[in-house]
């Protein structure tokens, strides 16, 4: 009935959690994907799409044929916010070759509907040797890459939120782009 005057919420206190430090590719791992998708496998192809544009495995499953434009060099797609939703991801020059790949290979309304999968190799990423000591790498790893990637490389901050689908760079910083220790080695390396 609206009758308290106090918001019992103000007292408590909550844990802190401690900050999780996430996968990703690195530069080395990266190469080897290359040379893979280079020889035709397609699930590293799959991977380095997923690098290079930041997005979601769902959404990338989802890609609409007709969205891909390879005139422009960007795919409209996204999913899960309002700002993820039909936004524009750019296909960077390293992956044209294989959104190309599919887009001529595909059997139906989806860019990859004519991907048949990984059926006869073992996991394409322990092939490559491309592991972590008691886990394994999972398809959001991509996204971090990104967005770590992209950072590193000086891409403006507004450009990396976009195309990740997010509202606010905080979620993007916070969460998406992890500490490189030689990166912040060469970051404090600048003081005189």
């Amino acid at each position: 009935k609206d009758i308290l005057d106090r918001n019992y919420a103000d007292y408590l206190v909550l844990p802190r959690q401690e900050p999780v430090q996430r996968d990703t590719f690195t530069e080395d791992e990266i190469l080897r994907l290359r040379a893979d998708a280079d020889v035709g496998d397609e699930t590293s192809m799959i991977i380095l799409i997923l690098i290079y544009t930041g997005y979601r495995i769902n959404e990338l499953l989802q890609q609409r044929r007709d969205q891909v434009d390879l005139d422009l060099d960007v795919m409209y797609g996204g999913e899960k916010t309002a700002a993820g939703r039909g936004r524009v991801v750019v296909i960077h020059p390293k992956i044209r070759p294989y959104v190309e790949y599919f887009a001529a290979r595909a059997t139906g309304p989806l860019l990859l509907s004519g991907y048949t999968g990984n059926l006869v190799r073992k996991n394409t990423l322990q092939r490559l040797g491309i592991t972590r000591e008691g886990r394994q790498l999972h398809p959001h790893c991509t996204r971090y890459t990104f967005a770590t990637r992209a950072k590193t490389a000086g891409v403006d901050n507004d450009a990396i939120k976009r195309t990740l689908g997010h509202t606010d760079f905080a979620l993007t910083s916070d969460v998406y782009i992890q500490d490189d220790i030689q990166r912040l080695k060469s970051e404090i390396q600048k003081l005189k």
